[in-house]
C-alpha cells in the first residue's frame, strides 16, 4: 500500500506500508521450493505466484499495522483525532470541539478520574479546570474546629455555599452561562454556588468568601 505523508517542512513524502508477515511465507515449502526453480528458469525473475499474492498484501497491511498499534487507539494521548470523539463515549463525556486538541485529550484521559471525585472540591475545580483552562479555586464554607470553652462560636457559616473562582487572561473568552451549568450539574445537589471569573492577580477565594469584594472581577450566578 503506497501514500503520501507531509512532513514537518510541509514536503510530501512517499511512502509504503508492507505487511510483516507476506502469504508467500506462509504457505508449504513446496510452494517455496517451486518458485526458487522459476526464479533460476527465467534468470533472477520474481516468480508469478509470489508477485500475485503481494497484491493481497497490500490490502491486510493496513488491517495487521492497525491490529499491532491497537494498544494506541485506546490511549487518549495517542489515539487518531476522529477517534478520540468515539473513545469519548466510552466514559460518557463529550468534549467541546472549540477546545485545542491537546486539551480535548486531557479532558477525556481524566474523566474516570474526575468521575471518582465527583461531589468533592477537588473534583469540582479538575472539571471546572478542563472546560476553561484557567487557573480555579473552590473554596467553601463549611469547616470544624474544637474548644474547651463551652458555647464557643461555630466555624463557618450557616448556609451551605461554594464559591468557584476561574482566573484566566481574557475573562470574555469564558461563557458564563455554560460555566454555570457545569458547576450545578458537578456540586453536590444541596449547595448553592456562586462563580467568580477574575483576570488576572485575584486575591484569594477565601477571603472573598468571607465578604471581600475587587473591582476587576466579573461575577455570575
Amino acid at each position: 500500500m503506497r501514500g503520501l505523508v507531509a512532513s514537518l517542512d510541509g514536503e510530501e513524502l512517499e511512502f509504503e506500508l508492507l505487511n510483516p508477515h507476506p502469504l508467500a511465507d506462509a504457505l508449504p515449502g513446496v510452494f517455496q521450493e517451486a518458485w526458487l526453480d522459476e526464479q533460476l528458469r527465467y534468470a533472477g525473475g520474481d516468480p508469478f505466484a509470489p508477485r500475485f499474492l503481494s497484491a493481497f498484501d497490500s490490502s491486510l497491511a493496513p488491517i495487521v499495522a492497525t491490529l499491532d498499534n491497537v494498544d494506541a487507539y485506546f490511549d487518549p494521548q495517542t489515539t487518531p483525532d476522529d477517534f478520540l470523539a468515539w473513545l469519548g463515549e466510552w466514559v460518557a463525556v463529550t468534549a467541546d470541539d472549540t477546545w485545542t486538541a491537546d486539551r480535548r485529550r486531557t479532558f477525556v484521559a481524566q474523566a474516570a478520574e474526575i468521575y471518582r471525585l465527583r461531589g468533592t472540591a477537588e473534583g469540582l475545580r479538575r472539571h471546572v479546570q478542563i472546560h476553561t483552562g484557567g487557573e480555579v479555586e473552590v473554596a467553601e464554607n463549611g469547616s470544624s474546629a474544637w474548644s474547651t470553652t463551652a458555647d464557643g462560636e461555630l466555624p463557618g457559616s450557616p448556609e451551605p455555599i461554594v464559591l468557584v473562582t476561574v482566573r484566566v487572561d481574557d475573562p470574555t473568552t469564558i461563557d458564563a452561562a455554560k460555566l454555570d451549568a457545569l458547576v450545578r450539574a458537578a456540586k453536590p445537589a444541596h449547595l448553592l454556588h456562586r462563580i467568580e471569573i477574575a483576570q488576572g492577580d485575584a486575591r484569594s477565594a477565601r477571603k472573598r468568601a468571607r465578604g471581600a469584594t475587587e473591582p476587576d472581577t466579573e461575577a455570575t450566578t
